[in-house]
């Protein structure tokens, strides 16, 4: 759970490199004749489930933070 800014800051960071690393697999699957396909596929759901882990954290804290801004108006 993220408790603070810092926190947020670095979880987005993450996130973003989570989505670069999917990107490059994606396009990067094809060439990795060395992996059989079944890990490359593991490897890539595997990133894609952290990025939504790591999403929906970041969308918590945010809720969290809009509420508390709400609710000092």
């Amino acid at each position: 759970m993220i408790a603070n800014e810092r926190q947020y800051g670095i979880t987005q960071k993450k996130a973003a490199g989570f989505a670069i690393a999917i990107e490059q697999s994606d396009t990067n699957s094809q060439e990795r004749t060395d992996v059989h396909p079944r890990l490359v596929r593991a490897e890539l759901e595997a990133l894609k489930s952290q990025l939504a882990n790591l999403r929906a954290e970041l969308g918590v804290y945010e809720e969290l933070k809009s509420a508390d801004r709400a609710a000092i108006r």
